[in-house]
C-alpha cells in the first residue's frame, strides 16, 4: 500500500514537471534607463526614457499549481526568442541580456525624441512597453502586470503602453498615469505632450 502511494506521488510530481516545462512565468524585473541600456551614448540623448526588464522563469511541481491558481503563466512558446545586440548603430552593454521586443516601442520613440532635439524636465521618468509592426501598429506584451508594478515602485511618472494591454491590467485608479496607444504615430503626438519648448534667446 505504502509502495503504492510513493509510486502514484511520483508520478504525479513527473506529470507536474513535464506540464510546467511548457510554461513560464515572471519572477522579477528591473527598470533601466536607456541611456545606460547603450555603450558610448550620446551626452545630450535624453534621461528621460525608461524601459522595464523582467526575467522569465520556468516553474516546477512545488509552486506550478500556485502559478496557475494566481493566473500568471505563460507558454513558453509565446516568449520571444529574440536577442537585442544593437540599435541604432549602439551596442548593448555586455552585462544585460535583452531578450524579446516588448520595449521595441520605448527604443524607437527615445531616438526620434532624440533625432528632433526634444527636451523634458529633468528628473521626469517616462516609462513605455510595447512592441511595433512594420506597419507601425503598437502590439501588446506579456507580463503586462509585473511591468506595471515596477513602473509604480521605481516612481514613473508616465507609462506609456499598447492599447490592447488595457484590458489586461490591474490598476487603481490614480496610481500611475498611463497612456494607451495603438500605434507609432499616436504614441508620438502623446509624447510630444510632455516635451519642454526650446527658448531662444532673441536680442
Amino acid at each position: 500500500m505504502q509502495i503504492r502511494i510513493i509510486v502514484i506521488i511520483l508520478i504525479s510530481i513527473l506529470i507536474l514537471e513535464t506540464l510546467s516545462s511548457f510554461f513560464v512565468y515572471f519572477d522579477e524585473g528591473k527598470v533601466v534607463n536607456i541611456k545606460d541600456l547603450f555603450l558610448n551614448m550620446p551626452e545630450d540623448f535624453p534621461s528621460s526614457f525608461y524601459i522595464i526588464l523582467l526575467r522569465a522563469k520556468n516553474p516546477h511541481f512545488y509552486n506550478f499549481i500556485y502559478h496557475l491558481l494566481m493566473k500568471d503563466l505563460y507558454f513558453y512558446n509565446r516568449l520571444s526568442k529574440y536577442k537585442l545586440i544593437e540599435f541604432k548603430g549602439f551596442k548593448v552593454r555586455d552585462d544585460i541580456q535583452f531578450y524579446g521586443k516588448s520595449d521595441m516601442l520605448c527604443l524607437m520613440l527615445s531616438f526620434w525624441a532624440y533625432s528632433n532635439r526634444l527636451k523634458f524636465i529633468d528628473d521626469f521618468k517616462i516609462g513605455i512597453i510595447g512592441d511595433v509592426s512594420e506597419e507601425g501598429k503598437v502590439l501588446p506584451v506579456l507580463g503586462i502586470n509585473n511591468k506595471y508594478s515596477i513602473a509604480l515602485s521605481e516612481n514613473l511618472n508616465v507609462l506609456i503602453l499598447p492599447f490592447q494591454n488595457e484590458k489586461d491590467l490591474n490598476k487603481k485608479k490614480g496610481d500611475l498615469y498611463c497612456i494607451f496607444v495603438n500605434d507609432i504615430e499616436e504614441a508620438k503626438k502623446n509624447l510630444l505632450k510632455f516635451s519642454v519648448p526650446e527658448v531662444v534667446n532673441i536680442r
